[in-house]
Order: structure tokens, then C-alpha cells, then sequence
């Protein structure tokens, strides 16, 4: 999300597309709490006063029809992408090219382009598009003198962008996205500023500007992490609140058909502890012994981003695949280690590397940037096992 500002509190706000969905092959269970989910993300952007959006292609994960008629309808925003139309009646664009936003005496022309190589038609929600410099140079076409500055809210791309600066230099500005991008300081190509601020609502870009007749822009670019210091908004806390509960009522249900075959294959920690006693009383008061209990504090413990990293077996083979299913399988237990019961055998355990990236599956730079992995192997790593000849 970008803003360019005068001299003041005169914001305009952007986001490059990407917005709603993460993945556009989800696992069939996800959909139900994606779709939920994508609804409370617009209620956000609604709050924070998000003046364009330009759809990216994980957008039209659920269809054209949902985007369009299920969230959009209810956006306070303006939808860009000029270059994005009926798969059908290719003459029916779905979105307007542009449009003009004043803010403190500054009139903003804003034009939005949609990727235009990305296979996104679904049946019966089919989506097509059109090359997006055509949509650009008929959108400045229609550009009278009153316009002061020229910005494309881009999901094309950082190559792209660069290629669409360098096509049409009249482009002051190009708020970018769909290569994450964290760019600290602007691409210049010609005149043209190319910003980008990363994904996931991770940071916020910030291009300040300086207009002034028959000088150059000026400008501060700042790209701002969001992280657990700026704290709650009240509102938008109260969203998530919401959210939560809704997902716990979601995933509560019992699911139909046949549940999954775990014979053989998790043996869970109780079992362990039979012949490992010392190991499981090591373990029982680490932080992994305690891991769902974490996501119950925040009311997070049915999420389905969540509960991954704070259980076993989910989602493999002998695991569980739904959140009401995964008693036996809470929290961080010997097997996120050292691997399924099943496979078990004196040989395999004690010979069984400590892996970095066993722990960086769910401790990465997304769920927990401050991760140090030599301080904390030290505190979950059970007391070596004596091995009797």
C-alpha cells in the first residue's frame, strides 16, 4: 500500500492488488474460512480509507463473481484496471481506467492496469485482458491541463513497470505490485518513480511529494515495517475479534465423511514418554508442550493459518485435515521432530539430524521475524537418551 502526500495530512492511499487471497490453489477446507476472511480485509480497508484498489490475479481466487458482486459491492473504494474485461464479451470491461483524486488543491490523475499474462479464468467466471500500455496512453489521452500529477496503481510487475515508465514518460508515478518488491528507495526511470512496499500488509510504503510549477518533484520515500510496536487499532482489533469467533463457529461443525486413517503413523507424545521419561518430562515443560494453548489465549486456536505450526500431522499423511479433529495431534510434540512413531527405531531416532529448517518451517521471517535458532534449540532440546549395549 502506497501514499503520496502534500504538505499537510492530504493522503492518498493505494493498494496494488493481492489483497484478498494468498494462494490461488487453496486446499478445498480453506475456502469456506478464505471467503470469511476476504470479507473482514475489505471491512478493513473500508475503515482505513483506502481510496483505489487494482485487482490482482490472487483476487480471482474464488471467481470473478465473488470478487466482483460478493466484496467489491461493498467497497468505499475505487476499483481500477482498465485493461481487465468479460472473458466472454471482450468488449465489456469490468472495471473503470481511471479516475481524479483532489487532495489539498493537488488533482491527481489515477490510472490502474491489471497483469495481463496471468491464466486466471475460471468456468463460467472467465476474465481476460488487454495490453495495459493501450490503457494507460487512452487514460492520458482524456488528461486535461488541471492535472497536476499522473500515478498507475500497477499489478503488472517490477519489469513491467519499468518497461510502462520508459513507454510513457508522461507517468510521474507508479505504485507497484505481484513481484513483492521492497523498495526503500524508487526505481527512477526517466521522471517516472516506481514504488513498491513488499506484500502481505507487512509494511507501508510512504512517497511524500513537493510540487512546485516549473521545478522538478521532490520527494521522500519511506517503506515503514509493521510490526507489533505501532499496537491495535480499536476498530479494526474489534474485526479480528469478530473474526475469530466466526472461524471457531465455522470449523465446529463435524465434518462429513470419512475421517483419516492414523493407524501406524502418529504414536502423539503420551506414548513417547512410556520409554522416554526423561525426554517427556524435558519436553512437557517447554514452550511446545504448550503451543495450542497460545492460540487459545487468542482465540486463534480453529485458524487454519494458525494451527499448522501449533499441532502435528496436520494435513499429512495419518494426520488430521480439519480443525475439529485435532485433539491428539495439539501442540508441538515429539514427532514435529524426529518424525511419525511409525518410522520409529533406535537407529533412525538417535541418529536423526537437528535440522535447521525443521525449525524455519514455522519459525520463518513471516510468523517470527526475532527467531534465533542457537538460542532457542538450547530450551526445546530433550536430554540425550542413554543407549544400552
Amino acid at each position: 500500500m502506497d501514499g503520496l502526500r502534500k504538505e499537510g495530512v492530504n493522503f492518498v492511499h493505494f493498494d496494488s492488488g493481492d489483497l484478498f487471497f494468498k494462494s490461488f490453489y487453496p486446499w478445498k477446507e480453506d475456502r469456506p474460512q478464505m471467503r470469511l476472511k476476504s470479507t473482514y480485509i475489505l471491512k478493513g480497508c473500508n475503515e482505513l480509507g483506502l481510496d483505489v484498489f487494482v485487482p490482482g490475479e490472487l483476487d480471482f481466487t474464488e471467481g470473478r463473481d465473488f470478487l466482483i458482486n460478493k466484496l467489491l459491492a461493498k467497497a468505499n473504494f475505487t476499483v481500477l484496471g482498465g485493461n481487465t474485461f468479460d472473458g466472454l464479451d471482450k468488449t465489456k470491461q469490468l472495471f473503470e481506467s481511471s479516475t481524479v483524486i483532489e487532495r489539498g488543491g493537488v488533482k491527481i490523475l489515477v490510472i490502474g492496469v491489471c497483469n495481463w499474462d496471468y491464466n486466471v479464468n475460471k468456468p463460467k467466471q472467465k476474465v481476460s485482458f488487454k495490453d495495459p500500455l493501450k490503457t494507460v496512453k487512452s487514460a492520458l489521452a482524456q488528461k486535461d491541463e488541471s492535472i497536476d500529477l499522473v500515478v498507475v496503481v500497477s499489478h503488472l510487475g517490477f519489469e513491467k513497470d519499468e518497461k510502462l515508465a520508459a513507454d510513457v514518460p508522461e507517468i510521474d508515478v507508479i505504485c507497484g505490485g505481484h513481484t513483492a518488491h521492497q523498495l526503500s528507495k524508487p526505481k527512477i526511470v526517466g521522471k517516472t518513480l516506481i514504488v513498491q512496499a513488499y506484500k502481505l500488509g507487512k509494511y507501508l510504503g510512504r512517497l511524500d511529494l513537493t510540487l512546485k510549477k516549473g521545478e522538478d518533484k521532490k520527494w521522500k520515500n519511506l517503506i515503514v515495517p509493521l510490526k507489533k510496536e505501532i499496537g491495535d487499532d480499536e476498530k479494526i482489533a474489534s474485526f479480528q475479534t469478530e473474526y475469530r469467533e466466526k472461524i471457531i463457529a465455522l470449523h465446529s461443525k463435524p465434518r462429513q465423511g470419512k475421517k483419516a486413517d492414523r493407524k501406524q503413523v502418529f504414536w502423539f507424545s503420551r506414548l513417547c514418554g512410556h520409554c522416554h521419561k526423561e525426554q517427556y518430562r524435558f519436553w512437557k515443560n517447554t514452550d511446545h508442550a504448550k503451543a495450542m494453548a497460545t492460540l487459545e489465549k487468542e482465540n486463534a486456536h480453529y485458524d487454519y493459518e494458525c494451527i499448522g505450526c501449533h499441532t502435528i500431522g496436520f494435513r499429512k499423511q495419518g494426520g488430521f485435515r480439519v480443525a475439529n479433529e485435532m485433539d491428539d495431534f495439539k501442540n508441538v510434540q515429539c514427532e514435529a521432530c524426529h518424525g511419525p512413531g511409525s518410522d520409529h527405531s533406535d537407529d533412525v531416532y538417535m541418529t536423526r539430524p537437528r535440522q535447521k529448517k525443521t525449525c524455519l518451517r514455522c519459525h520463518d521471517e513471516e510468523h517470527d521475524p526475532d527467531f534465533n535458532y542457537n538460542i532457542a534449540l538450547p530450551q526445546v532440546m530433550c536430554p540425550k537418551r542413554e543407549v544400552k549395549e
